[in-house]
C-alpha cells in the first residue's frame, strides 16, 4: 500500500511537471504574442426573399435574377391558389378545393368542399372565404354556399392580406377593399400593364405580368411605391408562365398556365460566404472579412466597423472589409445608373443575409482565437491577363499571389488567407448567368480544404480592376489558383514577429464635373442614338447630375480610402474602389524590405481606380465605369501618382 501511494503521489508530480513544461514551451513556442481565430458563415439570400437581382453585369438589359421554380406535387390540374395561414388552398379542374400543409419540404393535401363551375378565384380572411366568379363578382361564403354578395369592381383576380382584399381588373387598376370599414369600399392603389397574378406578403405585394416579369411593391396607406422587379422568364432557370401566385409560410407558390405547381427558389450553387481571421497581439485586436459580393458601399461597411468596434472594444480602423467582386452575387450596393433593379440592394438581404453573416463570421473567429504562428508566402498565379484592347499580350499583369498561414502550437494549420487580383467573372450567358455563386474562389477554398484538412481558407481580392481570367471556365481557374496556392503552403514561409498596427487614410481625388449646359447637351445626343444598355445608362447618368445640380449635391472631389494593416513585417494595405493591376506594385515599391500585399474592392467599392494610362486611353476603366458608377467626373491623369504620393508621406 505505501509503495503504491509513494508511486501515485511520484506520478502526480511526474503529470504536474510535464504540464509546466509544456506551458513553458507553449510560451516559448509563442513568444510574438499572436492569437487568431477564424470563421466563416453563409450570406446566401434566404427563401423568404423571392427574388433578387445579380449584380457585375448591366447586360442583358432585361436583366439577370436568382428565381427558380421548383415543381410540387398536386391533385390534379388546377385553376387557381390562394393562402390562410400556414394553409395553401388550390381550386382544381374538377371545381374541388383542396388545402395542403408543408410536411418535409413536401405538401400534404386533402379535399375540403366542390364550388360551382362558374367560380375562378377565391381569397380567405381569417376564416372568411371569398371566392370570384367569371363575371367579375365577389361573394362571401360559407363551404360551398354563397352567403351574401360583395360589393366590389368588375375583378380579375383577388387575393387577401390582412384585414383587407386585393385584386385587379382587366384595365391593370389593382384594387383594395378595407374589411374593416365596410365590404364595399374599394380603392385604387396603383396601376400594372399587363397585369395577370398577385399576392401580397405584410406590407409587400407581388405580382407577375403578361411579359414574364415578377415585381414586388410596397403598400402604404395609399397608393403603391417602391415598385421594382425582382424577377423574369428566361426560358432556361424561369421557365415558368406565371398564371397564380399565393405565399404561405414566406414561401411564393405559382400555378402556370397548364396548371401545374411550383415552389420559388434561388438558383445558386450555395458557396457564398463571409470569413473572418482575428489576430491580437498583446490585447491589441484587428479583423479581416472577406465577403463574396460585387461590392460594398461606404455607408453599409461604417456601420459595420462600428458595431464590431463597440463590441469588441477595438478601432474601426483595424478592421478591414473585402468584396471578392463576384458578378454572380445578389446586388449589394448602389448602382444608381443601371437599370431600376439594380439601383440599390434589397435591405432584408444586404441587413439580414450579408451583414449577419459578417457579425456571425466576426463573433465566432474572436471567440475560436488560440495562441497561434504565422507565416508569410510569396509566389506567382498566372490566372489572369489584362482585358484592355491596347495592351500587349494581355499585360500588364500583376501575378503576385501573398499567402498567409496560420498554425496553432501544435502546427496544425488553422487557417489560410490568399491574396491575389483577378476578377471573378466569366461567361455570362446560359444556366451561369443566372445562378448565385463566388465563382473562382469558391472553388479554390474548397480545393484547399480538400488537401489542407482546414475549412478556413478566405481569399483577399488584389488590385483586379483591369484583370479577367484567362480561362472561360471559372472552375479552371479555381482549381490552377488552388495548385499555386498548395505550392507556395508547401515551400519556404516567412514567419512573422512583431505588434500589430492599424490606419485608415483617405485621399480626395479631384474631378471636373461637366457644366449643367453641357449634360444637358450630351443628354440630347444620347437620346438622339439607338436605345441600347449603354444609351439608357448614359441618359440616367445625365438625369443624375441635373437633379445633383438642382440639389446642390454634386462633388468635385472622390475619396479613396486607404487601410494599413501591420501585423509584424506583414503590411496589408486595402484600397477602396476597383484598382487596378499596377497599383499593386507601385505600393509594394515604397516598402522593399517588407512582404507588402495589396488588395483593392476594400470598404468602398464606389467606382474604378484607373492609373495615367486608363485616363489617356479613355478606356472604360478611366472613363466609361464613371457612368456606370453614377460619378461625377473623372479623375486627373495623376492620380495614381496623387495617392502613392499620399501614402508615402504618411508612411503607415
Amino acid at each position: 500500500m505505501y509503495y503504491f501511494l509513494q508511486w501515485a503521489i511520484d506520478g502526480r508530480t511526474v503529470l504536474l511537471m510535464l504540464g509546466l513544461f509544456c506551458c513553458l514551451l507553449s510560451d516559448a513556442q509563442n513568444k510574438e504574442g499572436y492569437y487568431v481565430g477564424f470563421s466563416k458563415a453563409s450570406i446566401e439570400p434566404p427563401e423568404t426573399i423571392f427574388g433578387l437581382a445579380l449584380g457585375g453585369y448591366g447586360a442583358p438589359a432585361e436583366g439577370r435574377f436568382s428565381t427558380t421554380w421548383k415543381p410540387m406535387n398536386a391533385p390534379g390540374k388546377l385553376n387557381t391558389i390562394a393562402s390562410s395561414g400556414d394553409e395553401l388552398f388550390a381550386l382544381g379542374a374538377d371545381h374541388k378545393v383542396y388545402s395542403a400543409k408543408s410536411h418535409q419540404n413536401d405538401l400534404v393535401w386533402k379535399e375540403t368542399f366542390a364550388v360551382p363551375s362558374e367560380i375562378k378565384a377565391m381569397a380567405y380572411v381569417g376564416k372568411e372565404k371569398y371566392l370570384l366568379d367569371f363575371n367579375g363578382q365577389l361573394g362571401l361564403y360559407i363551404g360551398n354556399k354563397k352567403k351574401e354578395s360583395v360589393m366590389s369592381p368588375p375583378l380579375d383576380m383577388v387575393s387577401s392580406g390582412g384585414r383587407c382584399l386585393y385584386g385587379f381588373d382587366r384595365k391593370g387598376n389593382i384594387w383594395r377593399g378595407d374589411l374593416l370599414e365596410s365590404k364595399g369600399k374599394w380603392t385604387v392603389i396603383g396601376k400594372q400593364e399587363g397585369i395577370i397574378a398577385l399576392a401580397v406578403k405584410d406590407n409587400e405585394l407581388f405580382f407577375g405580368d403578361n411579359q414574364g416579369r415578377l415585381w414586388k411593391a410596397i403598400l402604404g396607406k395609399g397608393e403603391i411605391a417602391d415598385r421594382v422587379q425582382i424577377a423574369r422568364y428566361n426560358g432556361i432557370t424561369y421557365a415558368v408562365n406565371v398564371k397564380a401566385l399565393a405565399i404561405v409560410c414566406n414561401r411564393l407558390y405559382a400555378l402556370d398556365q397548364e396548371g401545374r405547381l411550383f415552389i420559388g427558389s434561388h438558383k445558386t450553387e450555395g458557396n457564398l460566404e463571409a470569413g473572418a481571421a482575428a489576430i491580437q497581439y498583446n490585447g491589441r485586436k484587428m479583423i479581416i472579412v472577406t465577403v463574396d459580393v460585387c461590392g460594398l458601399n461606404y455607408f453599409f461597411t461604417q456601420d459595420i466597423k462600428k458595431l464590431l468596434a463597440q463590441q469588441y472594444s477595438i478601432s474601426p480602423e483595424a478592421v478591414l472589409i473585402n468584396a471578392s467582386h463576384t458578378h454572380f452575387a445578389p446586388v449589394s450596393q448602389h448602382w444608381t445608373t443601371w437599370a431600376h433593379f439594380y439601383q440599390k440592394p434589397d435591405t432584408n438581404y444586404l441587413n439580414q443575409a450579408v451583414g449577419k453573416g459578417i457579425k456571425v463570421a466576426v463573433d465566432k473567429a474572436i471567440a475560436a482565437m488560440e495562441p497561434a504562428t504565422v507565416y508569410f508566402g510569396r509566389g506567382e498565379t498566372f490566372i489572369g491577363g489584362n482585358r484592355d484592347a491596347g495592351r500587349v499580350n494581355r499585360e500588364p499583369v500583376d501575378r503576385t499571389l501573398d499567402v498567409i498561414k496560420v498554425e496553432n502550437l501544435k502546427h496544425q494549420v488553422m487557417g489560410v488567407l490568399f491574396v491575389a487580383g483577378c476578377h471573378p467573372v466569366f461567361r455570362n450567358k446560359g444556366e451561369e448567368a443566372f445562378t448565385l455563386s463566388a465563382n473562382f474562389p469558391a472553388v479554390t477554398r474548397q480545393l484547399l480544404a480538400e488537401r489542407t484538412g482546414c475549412n478556413n481558407n478566405l481569399f483577399i481580392q488584389g488590385c483586379a480592376g483591369d484583370i479577367n481570367p484567362m480561362s472561360e471556365d471559372y472552375r479552371e481557374t479555381g482549381a490552377e489558383l488552388a495548385k499555386d496556392v498548395l505550392n507556395i503552403l508547401s515551400g519556404p514561409m516567412h514567419k512573422i514577429r512583431g505588434p500589430i498596427t492599424a490606419f485608415m487614410d483617405s485621399v480626395l481625388i479631384p474631378v471636373q464635373p461637366m457644366t449643367s449646359e453641357e449634360i444637358s447637351g450630351f443628354r440630347q445626343e444620347q437620346t438622339a442614338l439607338k436605345g441600347s444598355v449603354g444609351v439608357d445608362k448614359n441618359i440616367r447618368w445625365a438625369d443624375l447630375m441635373d437633379h445633383r445640380y438642382r440639389t446642390n449635391t454634386l462633388r468635385k472631389t472622390l475619396p479613396v480610402y486607404v487601410q494599413t494593416l501591420n501585423v509584424g513585417s506583414w503590411k496589408l494595405v486595402g484600397l477602396s474602389r476597383e484598382a487596378v493591376t499596377s497599383y499593386g506594385r507601385e505600393i509594394r515599391k515604397l516598402w522593399p524590405e517588407q512582404q507588402v500585399s495589396v488588395a483593392g474592392y476594400c470598404n468602398d467599392v464606389s467606382s474604378y481606380l484607373p492609373d495615367r494610362w486608363h485616363i489617356e486611353h479613355r478606356v472604360y476603366e478611366g472613363y466609361d465605369s464613371f457612368f456606370w458608377y453614377g460619378q461625377e467626373g473623372i479623375p486627373p491623369l495623376d492620380v495614381q501618382e496623387m495617392i502613392i504620393k499620399k501614402m508615402k508621406a504618411t508612411n503607415r
